[in-house]
């Protein structure tokens, strides 16, 4: 059953970390150290919203969907999404070549694509 969501779309602290568990972004140095978009706080705020949240599974979303924005080491398109859960986490790194309208798409895509590899039961 899906429980909640929480959307975030700002690269200025408190916004991501506010809604993990007490500004740990912050508190631990992630956001400072990688930037928003990393693999290191996709992590960090699909743990955070399992733990804040008190929900089984999470995932999380954090990249640059364009048009603006974009550096060479993080061009626009680059996006991290993570899931994480009892068994532990995982984070992939795409990066899209589309509008910002298309990258937010691909994005919730992989999203979804990641939490139901994750949820599905193993093959008989």
């Amino acid at each position: 059953m899906f429980s909640r969501s929480q959307t975030t779309s700002s690269r200025e602290e408190p916004a991501k970390s506010d809604c993990l568990v007490d500004g740990s972004l912050t508190r631990t140095g992630v956001l400072e150290a990688h930037g928003a978009v990393s693999a290191q706080v996709a992590k960090a705020m699909a743990e955070g919203a399992r733990g804040r949240l008190g929900v089984d599974v999470a995932v999380s979303v954090t990249g640059g969907a364009g048009p603006d924005g974009g550096t060479a080491a993080k061009p626009v398109g680059l996006t991290y999404v993570a899931v994480a859960d009892s068994s532990g986490d995982d984070v992939r790194r795409f990066v899209w070549d589309s509008d910002r309208t298309g990258n937010k798409r691909l994005s919730a895509a992989a999203a979804l694509e990641l939490l139901l590899e994750r949820i599905a039961e193993p093959a008989a």
